[in-house]
């Protein structure tokens, strides 16, 4: 019961947020913080600080306003087939905003992704809210950010993952005790104002042993940490308004996939998935003025 509790209040949470994702308020404080005012979902300002919208000598080039995005991740964990085989969910999602290949690629490999705009997020939260689970989210502001990791599992000791490439050829790897991770990394769209562009990367940090020997011939060990990526081409560029899903697809049923190593958790008595909701709410960073 706690768990379902605990899901409830982060969906509703996350939907007083889509709600209120170009409400005054959050503009406000948002400007008392960081001196930055929130953007329209048309990518126009809905309120204004000192400095913007200031009279310009109009042979002067228009001012470029500096963008930064208040990003989210949530992490929801469902039972499994609530996201992966909801196909009245799906349809909700455009899954065309990414390439034909790239969709493919994914799919086989055990994950699927799309982009929606807040609109439609009482009917994902509708559908997702019905199951038992738990959620956590993260949140960070930046123009920028690389590798930002999302802890995925911890404390695997053995595992044996297989992926497909661009050819369609399996490739497999055995890994010693490991962790898996999606590195997430985020940047403005060029030329689109507003727009956030989303990368994310499986990734297995396994640990590697050596021995050295001294010169009395004592024998010391090391254990070292070592990463392998998985790089799909993940590479979604989001509108203003909309947020982005990732979760398992149907291939993640079988063990070996990537989907499943990352996306799925074997419990005791139940199969669980794991789901990625990530928004972007872009903001103008106006730098504190002296008095």
């Amino acid at each position: 019961m706690s768990n379902r509790l605990h899901t409830f209040w982060l969906l509703s949470v996350m939907l007083l947020v889509a709600g209120c994702h170009a409400s005054a308020t959050d503009g406000a404080a948002a400007s008392a913080s960081r001196g930055a005012v929130v953007l329209s979902q048309s990518g126009v300002t809905t309120t204004g600080t000192s400095g913007i919208g200031t009279p310009h000598d109009p042979r002067d080039p228009p001012p470029s306003p500096k963008i930064v995005f208040k990003l989210e991740v949530y992490q929801l964990k469902v039972p499994v087939g609530s996201v992966s085989r909801n196909d009245a969910l799906w349809k909700r999602i455009n899954e065309q905003c990414i390439d034909v290949a790239t969709y493919d690629l994914l799919y086989k490999n055990g994950m699927r992704a799309g982009t929606a705009p807040w609109e439609e997020w009482s009917f994902v939260r509708g559908m997702i809210g019905q199951n038992v689970g738990t959620a956590t989210k993260l949140a960070t502001i930046g123009d920028q950010m690389e590798n930002l990791a999302l802890e995925m599992k911890k404390d695997i000791p053995f595992q044996t993952i297989f992926c497909f490439d661009e050819t369609n050829t399996p490739v497999g790897k055995t890994f010693p005790r490991s962790e898996n991770l999606i590195n997430l990394s985020f940047q403005k769209v060029p030329r689109r104002l507003g727009h956030v562009r989303l990368a994310l990367a499986p990734l297995v940090r396994f640990e590697r042993k050596r021995l050295e020997y001294t010169v009395l011939n004592d024998v010391l060990e090391f254990t070292l940490k070592q990463p392998e990526t998985y790089y799909m081409n993940l590479i979604v560029d989001v509108p203003v308004g909309s947020f982005l899903i990732v979760s398992p697809s149907p291939e993640a049923s079988w063990p070996s996939t990537v989907g499943h190593a990352f996306l799925i958790d074997d419990a005791a008595a139940e199969q669980f998935e794991t789901v990625l909701v990530i928004a972007a709410q872009p903001l103008i960073d106006e730098p504190s003025r002296g008095k």
